[in-house]
């Protein structure tokens, strides 16, 4: 039997492009024939995967429709004959991967009878593959139908946004309530050593283009132009080219709204696929930071914050309040603190 994977979330915080990169690395892996369903009704996962989509089953499924109403089924052949020939012609054929289509039907009602199509057809094509690849729609229609033959890993997708991270726990207790697979187990990838030191990196410099506490999207850009001007080194901190890189989008966007800053840190020319991932994880990581330092103000509202563990932090940070951290940061700002060379 195949290892199945199956890709669910919200419309929009990556999951077709989280497919392809899979179904890449399954395919240079060359561990054995790779078998690619795009099951969502607005299907674009060809365009990821660079194939050319010449029909969908949806597409068939109305030709067939067409061709019994005008009477043009070849002579010779029965409905169920001329249904078998023309869904065959749907299997797409590369030289890395085989792909199915859904796509969507053009008449009024449900996509109940192409849901059943592409069950079917998975069905008869499974065992000549050792991976199945599903992109699903946003939520969890086709694996609940049991559209694949069973799910041994589902990916969740979210972005930072509040109603991703929603959608992707209600497809979890939807799995758990179902028993579609094992309970779920969250995978987070730690953070290296790098990864730590661009976060203190970014704590000590992001807000020193601050002039005021006025909401100021572009103090960012002001923190990045004077570590430049005036060659700010951190003593202990050593990051590699990228990691500075990353560290300086990071300052230069923390300020700016999440559609636009993830825009900008993952858009970077000569970024991997791994790089995007870990700038990503890190603007969040940064963001989340920034947040909770507004407990100053009284005005961090907690359901805002992107992740889990931030989530739980803003007691902790309450606290730090009544430490004598405060008197320090007063005392080094009145030039009564001494500070080690090299900070």
């Amino acid at each position: 039997m195949p290892h199945t994977i199956a890709v669910a979330g919200k419309g929009g915080v990556g999951k077709t492009t989280t497919c392809g990169m899979i179904i890449d690395y399954l395919c240079k892996k060359e561990n054995g024939p790779v078998l690619v369903v795009d099951a969502d009704a607005n299907s674009n996962l060809n365009e990821v995967l660079g194939v050319e989509v010449e029909t969908s089953l949806g597409a068939i499924r109305e030709e067939m429709a067409n061709a019994e109403l005008k009477g043009t089924i070849p002579k010779g052949m029965t409905k169920a004959e001329y249904a078998e020939f023309k869904f065959n012609s749907a299997l797409i054929e590369d030289d890395d991967f085989d792909m199915l289509v859904m796509g969507r039907t053009q008449g009024k009602g449900c996509y109940c009878y192409v849901n059943g199509v592409l069950k079917s057809q998975v069905d008869k094509y499974a065992k000549n593959y050792s991976y199945i690849v599903m992109d699903n729609e946003a939520g969890l229609e086709h694996v609940a139908r049991g559209t694949l033959p069973k799910v041994d890993t589902m990916l969740l997708i979210s972005d930072c946004s509040r109603r991703g991270i929603q959608a992707a726990a209600r497809v979890a207790e939807m799995i758990d309530e179902m028993e579609l697979m094992a309970p779920l187990r969250p995978v987070v990838r730690a953070a290296t050593e790098e990864d730590k030191q661009i976060l203190i990196y970014f704590s000590l410099l992001h807000d020193i283009g601050r002039d005021s506490e006025d909401e100021d999207d572009t103090h960012g850009d002001k923190s990045v132009e004077l570590i430049r001007k005036k060659n700010i080194r951190i003593k202990g901190i050593q990051l590699s080219k990228k990691g500075y890189r990353i560290a300086k989008l990071l300052i230069r966007h923390h300020c700016r709204d999440d559609e636009t800053g993830i825009g900008r840190v993952t858009k970077v020319p000569n970024f991997t696929s791994r790089d995007i991932v870990r700038a990503h994880k890190l603007y969040c990581i940064a963001k989340d930071m920034d947040g909770l330092d507004r407990v100053r103000f009284n005005g961090l509202d907690f359901r805002q914050l992107r992740t889990p563990y931030a989530r739980r932090l803003p007691l902790v940070a309450g606290g730090l309040l009544e430490e004598p951290l405060l008197e320090c940061i007063e005392n080094y700002r009145a030039g009564k603190l001494e500070v080690p060379d090299g900070l």
